[in-house]
Order: C-alpha cells, then structure tokens, then sequence
C-alpha cells in the first residue's frame, strides 16, 4: 500500500505557532512566525514535486526543510512525506529511517501521523524483504488503529497482516486474518454505504488483501506457492469486479504474473540434460504443480458469475487466464507417461474434449479416433 504524502498543515502551523506564542516575546514570535511561512512555502513547493512523480527531488526537498530537532506537528509531516518519497524512490533503507524517526517522535503528540507511519515502515520492511518486522510492525498498528479511519482499522490492517503471513508460510495465521479482514470488510460496506467513494475504498482495501506482489516461487515450495495463490486471487478477483481505475487493473495484472511464474518454473530447462530417473522425478513434480494450477484456475473461474454487461477488464482478464490453462493442460498431456502425440495433436484433442485431461494413455484415444 503506498500511503498518500501528507499536506494538511493549516492545523499544523496553528498547534506549532500557538505552542510558542505564550510566552514569546512580540518580536522573538514574529521572527518565529516569519520563519514558519518560508518552510511552509518550502513544503508546498516539496509536494508539487512530489505530484509530479519526482520522487528523488522531492525526498532531497523533504529534507532540505526538515529541522534538526522537530518539535511540532509539521516538523513530523516534513520527514514522515521525505519517508514516502524515498520509498516510492526505492529508496528502502532510508525511508525507513525516515519512518522510523517519525514514529519515535510522534508519541501523544500526532498519534495519527505515527499509526500512519507504522503502516508505512510495514510496506519498507516488506520492500526490504523482513516480513518478520513487516508482521511484528502492522500488529503495533492494530493496537492503536483506533485514531485510523475504520477502513483501515477493521480490514486493511488484518488484510495486510494475512499477506505478510501467508508470504512467510503460515497459512493458518493467513487465513485468521483474512476471515478477520473480510468481516471487517463487510462492517466498512455498510459504514460506507452513502459515500461516493466507497468502490475505491473496497477496492484498495481488497487489492491490498489478495496482493501478490511479495509472494516469490524461488522461496517457496511450490505447492505453497499455489496454496497462497488460490487463498489470494479471490480477493484480487473481487477487485477486479468492482472496475476501479488503476486497482482492477493492478489486480488482474497480479494474477496473470503468478500464473506466468507457475508456468516459468514449469518451462525452464526442459531440455536440460538430466539423468532418466532425475528427468523422471522432474518430470513428476512438474506435472503435479501444472494439475494444481488448472485446479486453482477453476476456483478462480467459479468466482466469475457471467453478465452481459460486465466491463471489458474483466473479459480480457478471463481470456488471458484461458491461454495459461491450455499451457498447463498441454503440458499435462504432452508428460504423461507412454504419450508421444505431438502438442498439435494434444490441442486438438483438449478442444474436442474441452476441460479433459488425456488420461491414462492418449495414444489409446487417439486410435480410437483414427478408426
């Protein structure tokens, strides 16, 4: 989740200027108020590049006005925004240092630039691939998600907490989380029912509970892997339903990565050298990752009801997913043992039969057919 830069600092500049008018002298508090206008001049000017996309420009602008010894609220946004930038800069390691800053400064003073710094640090760890302190961080943010809006308290936060298990292995702490976030989901439809965004706000909120943009199949067994796929694509596929700019897309475009890298791990090296029995037991373990991945392309096929007037992400998406199956199931047919049918001979077979696997031993079938 990549949290928006922060630049409400009206209420800000208040809180800093009144803090200090007590007991300042008229000349001392003008100066000081002088001064407040220029960084608040220097701030504005740090988002516009921010805007912009300039994410380098704007961390250096960010810390260029940033104070040595923050005291106030706005001090807090300036580097909590510098955080953002160096993050969205891929910057990692510094943005946590940023965040990390603001966290530990915040305290009672600006609980909710903390919380939202908390939620922040957890996509950095993430970025930076420690999902133990992804996990150990979004729990400290569960604790005080209360100043957060509900969204985020009741389904975002535990929506996270079930990715970052579930990139870790731990399915059962996965699904806990997930059935916590969907009732949560369910208590934000209904508190959001009368506002006009309440599509992209699900839609986020969804996105962020079926990301699969941290899952990597070098570092999990490969069973695993398609077990976090089949848990999270329900999710993304919702978001894909609600047609949102920018979320449904995103969505769609994260199931059709994880299906392309079950199938890379399924197509690289085919021809390699190996010994018959290593080529064997290759061959086996590929074979059962290809017939799970068909399995979990039908469960995402039944989340689909069909309407004549669905919009064209969704069709475009369910044709891309049918030409990854046909993949999986010519490679299905193509490996079973004692078929030497040609993949031209095995598509036309699947086409006949639509939904079939040849089995056991499609050189039969396909006498039967010849006769």
């Amino acid at each position: 989740m990549n949290w928006p830069k922060l630049s409400k600092v009206s209420m800000a500049c208040a809180l800093v200027v009144c803090g200090c008018a007590h007991n300042t002298p008229q000349s001392a508090y003008q100066a000081y108020q002088a001064k407040q206008q220029v960084i608040i001049k220097q701030f504005n000017k740090a988002n516009k590049i921010m805007d912009d996309g300039q994410f380098e420009k704007a961390a250096k602008a960010y810390d260029d006005i940033a104070l040595n010894d923050p005291v106030g609220q706005l001090d807090l946004i300036i580097i909590y925004n510098a955080g953002i930038a160096y993050y969205q800069a891929g910057d990692c390691k510094t943005a946590g240092e940023r965040l990390r800053g603001v966290v530990r400064l915040a305290g009672k003073m600006a609980p909710q630039v903390k919380y939202r710094a908390l939620m922040q640090l957890a996509d950095v760890y993430t970025c930076l691939g420690d999902n133990a302190k992804t996990i150990t961080t979004l729990v400290e943010a569960e604790r005080g998600g209360h100043v957060l809006p509900p969204e985020i308290q009741l389904a975002e936060i535990p929506a996270r907490l079930a990715a970052a298990y579930a990139r870790i292995g731990n399915i059962t702490e996965a699904q806990r989380y997930y059935g916590i976030a969907e009732r949560g989901l369910n208590e934000v439809g209904v508190t959001l029912q009368q506002q006009r965004d309440q599509s992209k706000i699900i839609a986020r909120i969804l996105l962020e509970m079926g990301s699969m943009q941290q899952l990597k199949p070098e570092t999990l067994k490969s069973a695993q892997y398609l077990a976090s796929v089949r848990a999270l694509q329900k999710y993304l596929y919702k978001a894909i339903e609600l047609n949102v700019d920018g979320s449904s897309q995103s969505a769609a475009d994260q199931i059709v990565h994880a299906y392309d890298s079950i199938w890379y791990y399924i197509d690289q090296n085919q021809k390699a050298p190996l010994g018959d029995l290593a080529a064997r037991e290759e061959t086996k373990k590929k074979l059962q990752i290809a017939e799970l991945a068909v399995q979990d392309l039908k469960d995402l096929y039944h989340q689909h009801i069909p309407d004549p007037n669905e919009p064209p992400v969704i069709s475009q998406f369910l044709g891309e997913m049918k030409t990854r199956e046909l993949k999986f199931r010519n490679y299905i047919a193509v490996n079973i043992v004692g078929t030497n049918l040609t993949p031209e001979a095995l598509q036309a077979q699947s086409l006949r039969r639509e939904g079939r696997v040849l089995n056991p031993n499609p050189i039969l079938e396909q006498k039967k057919v010849d006769q």
